[in-house]
């Protein structure tokens, strides 16, 4: 599939002339009008900007302690197939350098949208993420730990803090609930107040899994429960999370290391990004 940016590089735009806004029609018609692009082409076109106008916005989000980070790059908002990398740095002024190959991943069946995190959400964006909205979430998020049905032993040796799920955890993603966005085992919970919530414990998806901090003030309906784990297929997006082979997401999980304040990178445009963020070039 084709990216936004790409659609919009392949169509060369008409001489430039000017134009006005009659009355009655729309700035997108005046827009299209002076551009030669259709009314499809000119939306992706303009949304194709976003992320490289924010990518250095994102990159200033990184906190400056941060010694690893992980990228997890879409070729445009609405595909649900990307890439992940591994980044370290020795400190805050060194460039970042790759560390091992890049891993297949999937994101949000419908792409991403732009998720609460440490970065500033732009104004005016067009794609904010929503409870539901099957969109993973754009931004910087930190890494806060690990979870999964398996025992910490058959995990292997992990520098992140680890939380083994059983019988009666779950991720609550009912905005009404005072347990929003909250892991919780429900045998602890003497009143559950939610009437939706995922059940960790079922299916093998959440063997493993990576906890980030999206959505930490608990805002109702503005996303729940992301986290990083196993995919159920390689062929289609997920409800707001990002997936990958167990394999890989064993390896990653085996290299954070809670003192280097990992945190993930989610958006766009791998180019853009590239282009801004200080990565080493070996």
């Amino acid at each position: 599939m084709s990216s936004s940016r790409e659609m919009g590089r392949k169509q060369s735009f008409a001489s430039p002339r000017r134009a006005s806004v009659p009355p009655g029609h729309s700035l997108l018609r005046a827009l299209k009008r002076a551009s030669g692009l259709t009314a499809h082409a000119l939306c992706g076109a303009l949304l194709a900007l976003t992320p490289l106008a924010h990518a250095s916005d994102l990159s200033q989000a990184i906190p400056r302690n941060s010694r690893q980070l992980v990228v997890v790059a879409t070729d445009s908002w609405a595909t649900s197939h990307a890439t992940l990398r591994r980044y370290e740095r020795a400190s805050a002024a060194a460039s970042w350098r790759q560390i091992g190959a890049p891993m297949a991943v999937l994101v949000g069946e419908k792409g991403l949208a732009w998720g609460r995190g440490l970065h500033a959400i732009p104004g005016g964006a067009a794609r904010i993420k929503r409870e539901g909205d099957r969109c993973a979430p754009a931004g910087v998020f930190r890494i806060v730990g690990a979870f999964g049905q398996l025992a910490a032993e058959d995990v292997g040796p992990l520098r992140v803090s680890y939380r083994h799920v059983s019988a009666g955890w779950v991720a609550v993603d009912d905005p009404a609930s005072r347990y929003y966005n909250r892991i919780v085992d429900r045998a602890k919970i003497a009143r559950p107040d939610w009437r939706s919530a995922e059940r960790l414990w079922e299916g093998s998806h959440y063997r493993l899994a990576i906890d980030l901090a999206h959505n930490s003030r608990h805002v109702p309906g503005a996303g729940s429960c992301i986290f990083l784990h196993e995919w159920a297929s390689h062929r289609s997006g997920t409800a707001g999370c990002t997936v990958l082979r167990f394999g890989d997401l064993l390896a990653l999980v085996r290299w954070l290391d809670a003192s280097a304040e990992p945190v993930l990178l989610q958006a766009p445009e791998w180019r853009g990004l590239s282009a801004r963020v200080p990565f080493s070039a070996d």
